[in-house]
């Protein structure tokens, strides 16, 4: 099971829930740890490798890929913004890796993206 956990100061980090109980949770190195920032895992393939987003401390928005080793990998997406709240969020990953999701411009216009398992 895959899922986010809000600590007492409303940071968000990522947490996975193993069969046997196990609770393993993590961040994106980068990510922010004030009010509503932190790491927001969304997408989980059958390989075990999770996609989602992390908040950084200025608010703005970056894409990650954990491998089902526990390798994160940080992404930003071509056009995106770098203001409040712009930046990619990520939502689906395929079995082979590649990632789907949108970002804000820094005109804030929504923009779907695929992104490719070699970072394309």
């Amino acid at each position: 099971m895959l899922g986010v956990l809000i600590d007492a100061n409303t940071v968000n980090h990522g947490f996975l829930l193993d069969k046997d109980g196990t609770v393993t949770t993590f961040d994106a190195p980068n990510a922010g740890t004030g009010f509503d920032q932190g790491t927001l895992p969304w997408g989980v393939n059958t390989n075990g490798a999770i996609t989602g987003w992390y908040v950084d401390d200025a608010y703005v928005h970056h894409g990650f890929v954990r491998d089902q080793h526990g390798v994160l990998t940080e992404f930003d997406v071509p056009g995106a913004g770098t203001g409040p709240f712009q930046g990619p969020s990520v939502y689906n990953i395929a079995p082979n890796g590649t990632v789907a999701g949108f970002y804000l411009d820094s005109n804030n216009v929504f923009h779907g993206f695929v992104r490719e398992p070699a970072g394309k």
